[in-house]
């Protein structure tokens, strides 16, 4: 004894599922693809034994529609707007870079006016102290400096020009470098 289930809700149809799309057709009845295609249940017995491809489904293109203007706008400002993004993201970045770029330039000029200050302060002290044991070693002697009287000077001819040299590079090594003070 074989016992067929109805499907709820619908009829069953003796008709094929290609009879039936056919029908569809003629009627201009609209069904989507799920309705129109028979539930196992529906299917006749000697059906369910065969393939899928004895039986081909047609497959109906849709309509194309356009869309509404409002939406079609809404897109193109998505649109827009993510190339905008793109590019404040972009100026973003190079306005970061140059400050940190700036940042880093000011801190090694700020060391280098730091250790020409320093060498400045140095220089200063070792002139006023050679001015000093100057002025000491006249007043320990005494009057053994004179000023020089024009007839006791001596000329010289000037000598052959020397060609010019290039300063010998600074083989010093950098200072440690210190974190910049601004930003």
């Amino acid at each position: 004894m074989s016992a067929v289930l109805k499907p709820r809700g619908r009829d069953r149809s003796p008709h094929s599922p290609v009879e039936r799309q056919r029908k569809e057709r003629q009627d201009g009845g609209v069904r989507s693809l799920h309705e129109s295609w028979p539930t196992r249940s529906a299917r006749s017995p000697q059906s369910s034994s065969t393939s899928p491809a004895a039986h081909p489904a047609t497959v109906r293109m849709l309509p194309k529609r356009s869309l509404p203007l409002w939406l079609r706008g809404l897109i193109l400002a998505q649109q827009g707007s993510a190339v905008v993004m793109l590019a404040l993201v972009a100026s973003v970045l190079g306005v970061y870079g140059w400050t940190v770029y700036v940042q880093q330039s000011w801190g090694r000029a700020y060391h280098q006016l730091e250790t020409l200050q320093r060498q400045q302060q140095q220089m200063t002290a070792t002139l006023e102290m050679l001015k000093n044991q100057t002025a000491q070693s006249v007043d320990q002697h005494g009057s053994e400096y004179q000023l020089p009287h024009p007839d006791q000077l001596i000329f010289m001819a000037p000598s052959d020009p020397r060609p010019a040299h290039e300063p010998a590079e600074d083989l010093t090594p950098p200072p440690t470098t210190r974190p910049p003070l601004g930003y």
